[in-house]
């Protein structure tokens, strides 16, 4: 939000030296305060308009977030979460609604079924700065949105969005090492652990057993 004060003091402050301008011709030169009162409307009437159009765009918007609104578990598509980011932004101010760069990836790692994760990433207008959204195309409601800071690189705003896709991810889970000891004949104790594993690579080892067992037969 400092963003958006600053950008709007700065438009503030142009606005305010424009009519100072003018109003300067009309009272040096003594010309018709229409040299005054035409950039006056004009500017009034930009600004009416302006917001209007935002106005009408965030209702739109807001409209078509509830419409979109689905069960946790149900996929949504690329272009509504387009939609979404939209809305996201509109909060931060319009800068962070260029055409930026999109994709899709799923995240997640073996063990666990894969997240669709929809990116939309890029620079702001103005200022320049990166900015990097996610949503989860499987639950909506689970977005992150990130801006670089004035006094961060590329390259650690892009680190922090590597870290921000990667809590996407499902975790495999991994079950603990099954521990043996069989006392042998002799007295000998006999220790074997078998190491940890996923659900995947006991499905895997599953699969293959079965294959060497059919062979077999």
């Amino acid at each position: 939000m400092q963003k958006t004060t600053k950008i709007i003091m700065w438009i503030s402050i142009g606005i305010i030296a424009i009519l100072l301008i003018f109003l300067s011709i009309v009272l040096i030169f003594g010309l018709s305060w229409w040299w005054f009162f035409t950039p006056l409307i004009a500017i009034t009437i930009t600004i009416i308009v302006t917001l209007v159009i935002f106005l009408i765009r965030k209702r739109h918007l807001d409209r078509k977030l509830k419409e979109i609104e689905k069960p946790k578990g149900q996929t949504i598509d690329p272009e509504i979460a387009n939609e979404i980011i939209n809305h996201i932004a509109l909060h931060e101010f319009a800068e962070y609604l260029p055409n930026g760069q999109q994709k899709v990836t799923y995240e997640g790692s073996a063990g666990k079924p894969k997240t669709p994760v929809f990116h939309k990433f890029g620079n702001a207008y103005w200022s320049g700065m990166g900015y990097y959204f996610l949503v989860n195309l499987n639950n909506p409601k689970i977005t992150t949105k990130l801006f670089q800071e004035e006094t961060e690189t590329k390259e650690k705003f892009n680190e922090r969005a590597q870290q921000a896709i990667s809590k996407f991810a499902l975790e495999p889970e991994i079950l603990e090492p099954i521990i043996r000891e069989v006392e042998m004949p002799s007295g000998e104790i006999v220790r074997t652990i078998r190491k940890r594993q996923t659900i995947a690579e006991i499905q895997e080892e599953k699969e293959k057993k079965e294959a060497e067992e059919a062979e077999e037969i």
